[in-house]
């Protein structure tokens, strides 16, 4: 393989990680709320022994999922977007998330993270846990 073959295979495989951290994401969101519903638990112990997963992380991509589900915005839209810079737009709630998601994709396919996430706090109330308030 080659040195340019082997970046464009990088690239092409960070860009499926993106995408399976949503649908990872997606998939805990259910099993948990299938769980829930047939009063089996979700909880630290079942998540680490089932899965190997710290119940934190595993948290943590069950409510990016859900913030973007929630404001209408799916898998497909989200296509090409890092998953750093995408956690970093889920910090609004979904009705802010619904209405600014383009404009924030397009300055997050352009900018550095960093600079995204000075962009949200400067021109959105975001409280210390990431969402935001107002």
């Amino acid at each position: 393989m080659t040195t340019r073959n082997t970046i464009q295979e990088i690239h092409s495989l960070l860009a499926e990680a993106d995408v399976l951290y949503f649908r990872l994401g997606g998939l805990l969101a259910r099993l948990r709320h299938n769980r829930r519903d047939q009063g089996l638990r979700f909880d630290r112990d079942y998540v680490k022994d089932e899965f190997g997963l710290g119940y934190g992380s595993a948290m943590y991509l069950v409510r990016i999922y859900e913030r973007f589900s929630a404001a209408g915005i799916g898998e497909r839209r989200l296509h090409g977007l890092e998953w750093s810079k995408a956690k970093e737009i889920a910090r609004l709630e979904p009705p802010k998330l619904r209405v600014h998601f383009d404009r924030l994709y397009d300055r997050a396919r352009r900018e550095t993270r960093q600079t995204l996430i000075e962009h949200i706090q400067k021109t959105f109330v975001v409280d210390r846990r990431g969402v935001t308030t107002g």
